[in-house]
Order: C-alpha cells, then structure tokens, then sequence
C-alpha cells in the first residue's frame, strides 16, 4: 500500500519483486537458523541478528591454517535436522593457496551426531585418495571422532563404518587428522547445511557456492 492506495504490479514485475526479496532473505537469514527465525518473535531475532552482524567476525587466516606446500586440506562438518532427523554431511578439499580443489554434500538420512560425523570423515578421506592426491591433512570439529581413530574412545569401535574408515587410513599415504575449534570449520558447517537443499542426492561441487560466502 502506498499513501493509502493499493499498489498492484503486474504478473512479470511481480515475479522479480518477489525475486529479489527472497535473494535478500538467503543473504540475511542462514539456513541453519531457520527454525531460530520461525520460532522467535521477529523483534527479538532481528536484535540478535543485528548483534550478531555487528560482532567481531575473524577473517579466513584465523578460521583456517594454510598446509605445507605439496599438501591439501579437508574440512568436514555435518548437520542433523532437529525436526526431521535427517543428517547430511559436507566437506571441502583447499590447497595451500586456499584455492577450492573440490567439494561434497549428500544426504545420510536418520543417525546420530556422532555416526553423521564418522561418515564425514568417511567420505572426505575417499575423495582425496579418489583424487589422487597422498599428502592430506582432514579436519573435524567433533573430538569424539578423532578419539575413536587414536583408540581411545571405544565408542562405535566396532562397526562396520569405523572399520572401513581405518581401512583408508591404512592406505600408503601421508594423513594427519585432527581437531579444531568449530570457528576454525566454518565453511564446513555452512556447506553441510547447504547441503539440505539437495536431500536426495550427492552433490559433487567443482566450485564454492556462491551463498557459502554469504
């Protein structure tokens, strides 16, 4: 309404007004805090949002540690839907330059965080052994998964995943896997949560999307 009046645009302006908003949205509202925005009345979210816009945000060099040269780095994360149940898992391979090298998303359907994220692990140390590369250093922020590979936890212990997971760890290959701060695996989470745009299917992804930045 405008001054009072009705403002009817027409079908195809419409089309883009609608658009735009929703390219706006996806900028301002995560996929992950979906259900914080759909449960919190709106004047609350939007303080916390702008709190959170205003917060100091660490830049790339902080989030992530370049690898020695002649290595490549993956990150992984997963997400479990607190509605559904459904988990999906994502992961991304960068070299020493932060250039993209590759990445993956795919559905897991219903487990737990702690099987989600063994399967994280799972898939991200098949792709680069699939891609050829032998010097790789795979990150997680889920303690509990590096200390199932150390043999200290015996959560899972054995389970035919953990099995397979040590079966790739004992190929010939130079691997390191450790722990960091979920801060230090932001991009992971992001594109774990991307991934339940694609719920039913693997996602192979030659390029960063583009609201992984967002």
């Amino acid at each position: 309404m405008l001054n009072g009046f009705d403002v009817i645009l027409p079908p195809r302006l419409y089309a883009i007004f609608v658009g735009v908003q929703w390219r706006t949205w996806r900028r301002v509202l995560r996929l992950d805090l979906l259900s914080e925005f759909l449960q919190m009345p709106f004047d609350d979210w939007l303080r916390s949002n702008i709190a959170r816009s205003t917060a100091h945000e660490p830049s790339p060099s902080q989030w992530w540690s370049h690898p020695t040269p002649g290595w490549v780095k993956g990150n992984i994360d997963a997400s479990v839907h607190t509605v559904t149940g459904q988990a999906t898992i994502g992961g991304l391979l960068r070299d020493e330059h932060w250039d993209w090298v590759v990445g993956f998303t795919r559905p897991v359907g219903r487990c737990s965080v702690l099987v989600v994220e063994l399967w994280a692990l799972h898939d991200m140390l098949h792709c680069p052994w699939s891609e050829g590369f032998q010097r790789v250093i795979s990150e997680t922020d889920c303690l509990e998964v590096v200390r199932i590979l150390q043999r200290v936890s015996p959560s899972l212990s054995g389970t035919g995943l953990v099995a397979s997971i040590f079966r790739l760890t004992g190929y010939v290959w130079d691997l390191v896997i450790r722990h960091v701060p979920r801060d230090c695996n932001v991009f992971a989470d992001r594109l774990s949560a991307w991934g339940r745009l694609h719920p039913q299917e693997v996602v192979t992804l030659d390029q960063p999307p583009l609201s992984l930045h967002a």
